[in-house]
């Protein structure tokens, strides 16, 4: 006999959990593919990816980045979050800025290399748990603050996983109908990651002995947007603070001063040529002596370092808005048997002809 006190109203409550829940898989499966293919380099890459996403949110922006024992976090001063993004960045599906939707991109503006896509898992290489300080923009001048939202993505399966950003999805429409309050005024975004296993604080360190070491005035000089990044390591107890100056061009030669804790700046020298946005940094400590770059550098960039072009075989350091990486940005398309990716190689060599042409004018 059929049961005829059953709760109709669970039964579809219950269908409706389930049917978002499937619907939800399709991202958990792509979280689960991304942190099985986490290989050496994605601490490396990942604070580029945070630095990529405020560049993106701000054409002023200022970056804090700090080290604990026990977490790692990033602040900047960029556009607040909106619904959409909140939820694109729990799905893990790419976002631009809401109001450059559907718009072309200005020939003064810097083009968005991504946002919240496939790139920010290799964030996860720091801690599958992190939290957000910030603000939710919800209408002209009116926002709600986020204080430490969490995310998290530490699941045994994919369907787990998929129930969790469910929840967090649900969190964000609890969060707007009831239970976040209304201000006007809008924060920073500060992501905190937290370590749960000794390879997330390895990965930390490392990340950021590479970044401060090597990369960050580079980064900078290739970055308009980028105006002062702050680094602070608590534990090795410092604090410096990157500052940039006004370029100064001189025989062609750009100097893009970058300022340590108010030391006399740190000179980058390029060639630059806005009309096919190719930047090539020099090897010149001073406009009249060289230097050479560190072996394990990247020689390639895209805005940051293309992660595995160390061995280049070059000392100039060539960077392209152009350039097509490939999808595990270690490279460039150049030359293969892969038809699919034959327009991109042809771009890619004709653009390193224009860079030789720059270095070595006929």
């Amino acid at each position: 006999m059929p049961q005829q006190n059953l709760d109709r109203s669970k039964l579809r409550a219950d269908a409706i959990k389930q049917s978002a829940i499937a619907d939800m898989k399709q991202h958990s499966d792509k979280l689960i593919h991304g942190f099985e293919s986490a290989d050496e380099t994605y601490s490396r890459r990942a604070i580029w990816e945070l630095v990529q996403n405020a560049r993106d949110l701000s054409d002023h922006c200022n970056i804090t980045i700090c080290l604990n024992d026990n977490s790692f976090s990033f602040t900047h001063n960029g556009k607040p979050f909106t619904s959409n993004t909140l939820l694109s960045l729990i799905k893990q599906v790419s976002s631009k800025s809401d109001d450059k939707l559907n718009e072309e991109i200005l020939e003064d503006e810097v083009e968005e290399v991504g946002q919240y896509g496939t790139g920010f898992i290799t964030t996860h290489a720091f801690g599958k748990q992190f939290s957000i300080k910030g603000s939710l923009k919800v209408a002209d001048d009116t926002y709600i603050a986020l204080e430490d939202f969490e995310i998290d993505r530490k699941a045994p399966t994919s369907t787990k996983l998929a129930e969790k950003l469910l929840a967090q999805q649900n969190a964000v429409f609890d969060l707007l109908e009831k239970n976040g309050d209304f201000t006007s005024e809008s924060t920073d975004t500060t992501f905190t990651y937290k370590f749960d296993e000794k390879s997330d604080r390895e990965n930390a360190v490392e990340a950021f002995k590479s970044y401060t070491e090597h990369y960050l005035p580079l980064v900078m000089a290739l970055n308009g947007h980028i105006k002062s990044i702050t680094i602070i390591n608590k534990i090795e107890n410092y604090k410096r603070v990157y500052r940039k100056g006004e370029n100064i061009i001189e025989n062609g030669i750009t100097a893009t001063p970058i300022i340590i804790d108010d030391k006399p700046p740190q000179n980058i020298f390029s060639l630059q040529d806005k009309e096919t946005e190719m930047i090539i940094i020099l090897p010149l400590a001073e406009r009249s002596k060289t230097r050479k770059w560190d072996e394990d550098m990247g020689r390639l960039f895209l805005y940051f370092p293309l992660v595995g072009t160390e061995a280049w075989g070059s000392n100039f350091i060539i960077h392209c808005g152009r350039f097509s990486p490939t999808n595990a940005r270690d490279g460039l398309h150049l030359i293969s048997s892969n038809s699919q990716t034959k327009e991109k190689e042809e771009s890619n060599r004709e653009i390193m002809g224009i860079a030789s042409t720059m270095i070595f004018p006929i």
